[in-house]
């Protein structure tokens, strides 16, 4: 199963090219460096061919963490978000994605806040600051 793997990745690779490859943590810092500078097509790509590397990388049994690749998913998809809809702010948009990914990968709440929250520019952007305040009386 491992070479099988292996040989997806490797053609998963030449089709993402150098963003899709290694853990994302690096290529994160490419690919929001130039806000505005991806196409949708060209942001769906990336984030379609590193999901679907990360599930194939963990159905053969490759050893390695799942956090970094998911978080480099959920940028791409709020990346993606921002270009299709120009309104929505990017901090939230990729804040908002990356929690919802690193959510849906590792299912621990905190730590998928947590890295949202910091990846956003400011903290009024968090996706915290979306929640419904109670309010006295």
């Amino acid at each position: 199963m491992l070479p099988a793997g292996g040989l997806v990745l490797g053609l998963l690779g030449a089709l993402g090219g150098h963003l899709t490859l290694f853990k994302g943590l690096e290529e994160i810092k490419e690919l929001t460096a130039n806000i505005g500078g991806w196409s949708s097509g060209e942001l769906a790509k990336l984030a379609v061919v590193k999901l679907v590397a990360l599930l194939v990388a963990a159905a053969c049994g490759f050893r390695g963490g799942r956090i970094f690749p998911a978080v480099f998913i959920g940028a791409a998809f709020g990346l993606l978000t921002q270009a299709l809809v120009p309104e929505v702010h990017p901090a939230v948009a990729i804040s908002s994605a990356v929690l919802g990914v690193l959510l849906a990968t590792t299912r621990q709440g905190w730590i998928s806040l947590f890295t949202g929250a910091v990846l956003a520019a400011s903290p009024p952007c968090s996706p915290c600051s979306a929640w419904p305040r109670s309010r006295p009386g």
